[in-house]
């Protein structure tokens, strides 16, 4: 719990303690004047405690810009260990660790780590939702945007309403079981966006977009089928015994025999060219050399010799390549011939000839192509259709179990508030809220909308969340109770002192409530403030923020 918070600007001229106040589990009452005195403190004081509990809304009040940058220190008690702090409202997003009479010691926690550690301090077992997120909204005061009765789930006007209902479920722990509801629709949602990115970008046929199409295209796939069993009667008795997979194996099978053929024609021309190179590449013969030396006897024949010599080893390696090159070329061509054969034989096993005709392969092949085409585009029909299924029902799981979250809770909350209702003396309906979807809830009292009836209903529906949830504390300003009658404003002062938790409460005029609340209030009082020299900082100025 927060146990205390001072600064060296309070002027707390009535307390023993003049920059120092003292918190208690249960209520914590800062007490105004009896004429309902402005900017003395009461609201300021709570966006303190808010500051403590690592808000921002104090950062832009009046105070901090009448008296410039200072530190505030707090210290929170659990179970019997107390920490000191102390966070500046120039560096709000650090606060340093202090010693119990405030020094700092050099260590500092930045405010996410800061409202971490007050969420596992205070036994917060919500993985889903932030300190902040659980606290802030229930914190209502002056300076802050929570405070519209018909909305009490909103922490700002312009939040949407499923995120508000969103941390309301959080808050109840409900989120933990939607949340595998959440996860399998957001997996459905990637899945149908992948498949149809795939398709506009050609990687997978374009599916057909309606039942109807599906069954056209079903039935030109069987006249298709229908006019190739036709065809192959007509072209050949033993290939219109075949099945369309036979046929469309054997017209593979033909394809890689034409482009065997064409290799192995290749091969033969290679080896034909290399032959001749072998016939074409010998030498001078002796005698050729000597008939040559009668004619042209001044010719240095020596020399000549030794070129011949020379020419005749490089002959030599050449024709060693070119034989090596002749080898590898048959052994290829025998490889391929072979690989003719193979294909042929299993053209065989199927039943069919080997030299089935072109023109028939040929329509074949455009009948069989025509059917692939419109079979994929179906499968890719029934695909769409089976993603649009699991989204569909993804999103359907997911609204059923969140229809069934909210009802758990609006049951709870709506049981509570009629019980903490049934306190008041001067009996009226009771608020309840009615979630109509996880976008859209109301929050109202039957028969009654008036002012001081909404702001009960705002009061209550705090109690309520503060009893049936994890929420460590509320704070409340004075202005919510203004408009309240006073025997209202009674019971809910007594609940208030009922409660285990802590409640920050800021009220003034306290003479219009009845002997027991006034006592309650006085009991409970931690901060007394008042005009001028008795206001917080020890004088007032313009209207409080």
């Amino acid at each position: 719990m927060l146990k205390e918070i001072s600064c060296d600007k309070f002027k707390i001229s009535n307390s023993d303690s003049p920059e120092k106040i003292f918190f208690s589990e249960g209520l914590n009452t800062i007490l105004g004047g009896q004429k309902g005195d402005n900017s003395i403190g009461k609201s300021t004081m709570l966006q303190i405690i808010d500051f403590a509990f690592g808000g921002d809304t104090y950062i832009k009040s009046d105070a901090v810009r009448e008296i410039g940058p200072h530190i505030i220190n707090f210290a929170f008690q659990f179970g019997s260990q107390t920490e000191y702090y102390a966070r500046s409202t120039s560096d709000m997003d650090n606060i340093n660790i202090c010693t119990d009479n405030y020094e700092v010691t050099g260590q500092t926690l930045s405010k996410k780590d800061f409202t971490k550690h007050l969420m596992t301090s205070y036994d917060m077992n919500l993985g889903d939702i932030t300190f902040r997120q659980a606290v802030s909204l229930y914190f209502r005061m002056q300076g802050k945007s929570n405070l519209i009765t018909s909305r009490p789930l909103s922490n700002v006007p312009q939040e949407r309403i499923n995120t508000t209902i969103l941390t309301l479920e959080k808050l109840f722990g409900a989120y933990t079981k939607i949340k595998d509801y959440e996860r399998a629709l957001k997996d459905a949602d990637e899945k149908k966006k992948a498949y149809d990115k795939a398709r506009k970008l050609e990687l997978i046929p374009n599916a057909t977009t309606t039942q109807k199409q599906k069954n056209t295209n079903s039935e030109a796939i069987e006249n298709l089928k229908q006019e190739l069993v036709d065809f192959t009667r007509k072209t050949d008795t033993k290939v219109s015994n075949t099945n369309l997979e036979d046929l469309n194996e054997t017209a593979e099978l033909s394809g890689c025999i034409t482009a065997n053929k064409r290799k192995l024609s290749h091969l033969r021309s290679r080896l034909t060219i290399v032959e001749q190179n072998v016939r074409n590449s010998s030498s001078l013969a002796k005698s050729d050399i000597d008939e040559f030396a009668e004619f042209f006897p001044e010719a240095d024949i020596k020399q000549i010799s030794e070129i011949q010599n020379f020419h005749h080893k490089i002959v030599t390696v050449l024709d060693s390549e070119l034989n090596e090159e002749a080898q590898k070329i048959k052994q290829l061509i025998y490889f391929t011939e072979q690989e003719i054969k193979s294909l042929e034989n299993r053209i065989r096993d199927l039943g069919l000839p080997v030299n089935i005709p072109k023109p028939f392969i040929a329509k074949m092949s455009e009948i069989t192509s025509k059917i692939n085409a419109l079979e994929k585009q179906n499968e890719a029909y029934d695909i769409v259709q089976k993603l649009k299924n699991e989204h569909k029902t993804a999103r359907d799981n997911l609204q059923s179990m969140q229809v069934a979250q909210l009802s758990d809770i609006e049951a709870q909350i709506n049981q509570k508030l009629s019980l903490l209702n049934e306190t008041f003396s001067v009996k009226k309906y009771a608020p309840i809220i009615k979630f109509e979807s996880d976008s859209k809830y109301a929050y109202y009292t039957p028969e009654d909308d008036g002012t001081g009836t909404s702001w009960k209903a705002l009061i209550l529906f705090d109690i309520a969340i503060l009893q049936l949830t994890v929420l460590p504390a509320i704070a409340h300003d004075s202005l919510m109770m203004k408009n309240i009658e006073a025997t209202g404003g009674d019971a809910i002062i007594n609940l208030y002192n009922q409660s285990k938790k802590q409640v920050f409460f800021a009220i003034d005029e306290i003479e219009r409530y009845n002997e027991e609340s006034r006592d309650i209030l006085v009991q409970s009082t931690v901060l007394k403030l008042g005009k001028n020299e008795n206001a917080l900082f020890g004088r007032q100025w313009g209207k409080e923020n």
